[in-house]
């Protein structure tokens, strides 16, 4: 839904109520901007009033502060502007909010794309997309991904064997994670005991699982596999 900008200023009489205006901006004004066009147009009204009128005294005007009765109407007024269906005022944008404006829309079409995507897992990671700067891990990724060395991504590319070394006939994630003999010793050491029942996004926001599935994925790549495979069979059960 597009955000309306709507501004309003009201002058007073001895404490009476004797006009009001209210005007609708361009959508991308801010709301800076739409208290200084109520300032300018209570400035122009006044005016006006002394050049038709010199003898009457000037009337208070409220425009903008809470915890004033005269400020709460415009408030009030300023937000009635925002339907209405003609905007009334164009405001020159600023070079940041236009680069503002174009992050959100980048921003928001990349958190379209993370919700009905498809063909990523990085959900795993979280269920939305964040901006803020984040750390990546080489081997996590691998099992986040289901990329990199895993045999069911080797075969898929580039028609490899997708089997894996302990002999089962197709080597894909979660059979390193909860299933490959490899790596029952370091299960044991890092995964809870009922590690079988947990799905891959908990172990991952679990520290210890973590560590024992970037192990798992350390072992499964070249050239350090052999190295760790034998690290696996010293470790103590």
């Amino acid at each position: 839904m597009i955000n309306r900008v709507g501004g309003a200023f009201v002058a007073y009489q001895s404490n009476v109520e004797v006009h009001h205006q209210c005007f609708r901006l361009n959508n991308e004004a801010t709301v800076y901007m739409a208290e200084l066009t109520a300032i300018d147009k209570a400035i122009e009204m006044q005016h006006c009033q002394k050049a038709y009128h010199p003898q009457i005294s000037s009337p208070t005007l409220d425009q903008s502060h809470k915890g004033h009765l005269g400020n709460e109407r415009a408030d009030e007024l300023a937000k009635s502007a925002t339907n209405l269906p003609n905007i009334d005022c164009f405001n020159k944008i600023e070079p940041q909010t236009i680069k503002n404006l174009i992050k959100n829309d980048i921003i928001q079409e990349w958190k379209d794309r993370w919700r009905h995507s498809q063909k990523g897992e990085t959900f795993l990671l979280s269920s939305e997309c964040k901006h803020q700067k984040g750390s990546g891990d080489f081997f996590l990724n691998q099992i986040i991904t289901g990329h990199g060395t895993i045999g069911a991504y080797q075969t898929r590319l580039f028609d490899k064997d997708p089997s894996c070394v302990c002999g089962h006939s197709f080597e894909d994630r979660s059979h390193i994670i909860y299933d490959c003999p490899e790596w029952e010793k370091i299960r044991r050491r890092f995964f809870p005991p009922n590690h079988k029942e947990v799905n891959l996004q908990l172990l991952l926001a679990n520290k210890k699982s973590r560590q024992g599935i970037r192990t798992c994925c350390k072992g499964n790549s070249k050239p350090c596999s052999d190295l760790l495979r034998i690290m696996n069979t010293n470790l103590s059960t």
